[in-house]
């Protein structure tokens, strides 16, 4: 069902019907949501590749809702934030072949957050998204033009450096855009 939902939800978008591809990849996700336990069940023989089956649905998704005109609005972005959390827990349990943190996750707004920020980087194939999560304030959303590809090469190599004796004056470059990407 999640797939005949998700053609349905691409079809959509590639007509640029955004609000209503919206609408039927929500279902789709509603869906594995649903049969997430299910599928972490089953003998890893009849479990299929995570990252060609499942995965591909969470990012087209968070890059439609993000992609939205609507920068503004708080509920997408709640949204988007618990697509993202949903993805990393499938991942997970796609990784351990488990299902971790059953009955045990909290959201991240009844954690209490007094003085702290919690970013969530997610990263699409041609830029990556901040939702940043400030106490007492709405959701933020925030465009880095970085593609995925040229995040993760920037990061391998600067972890390279980092394991030098000393920190080359390209290692401290390369950590500081880094750190202009992701923080400032």
């Amino acid at each position: 069902t999640y797939r005949w939902q998700w053609q349905l939800g691409r079809i959509l978008k590639a007509q640029n019907q955004k609000e209503q591809a919206v609408q039927v990849y929500g279902g789709a996700y509603a869906t594995l949501q649903s049969l997430r336990s299910d599928l972490v069940a089953t003998s890893p023989d009849l479990q299929f590749s995570f990252r060609e089956g499942v995965e591909p649905l969470y990012r087209e998704f968070l890059d439609l809702l993000l992609s939205l005109d609507q920068r503004e609005d708080d509920q997408r972005l709640q949204l988007a934030r618990q697509v993202i959390e949903s993805l990393r827990l499938a991942e997970l349990d796609n990784f351990f072949r488990t299902a971790c943190l059953e009955g045990q996750s909290v959201a991240i707004d009844a954690v209490d957050q007094t003085a702290t920020a919690v970013i969530h980087p997610i990263l699409l194939a041609d830029r990556m998204e901040l939702i940043l999560s400030l106490p007492g304030e709405p959701l933020q959303q925030y465009t880095v033009p970085v593609s995925r590809e040229q995040l993760e090469a920037q990061t391998a190599q600067w972890l390279r450096e980092l394991g030098k004796p000393l920190t080359s004056p390209q290692g401290r470059q390369l950590g500081e855009e880094l750190y202009g990407w992701l923080i400032a």
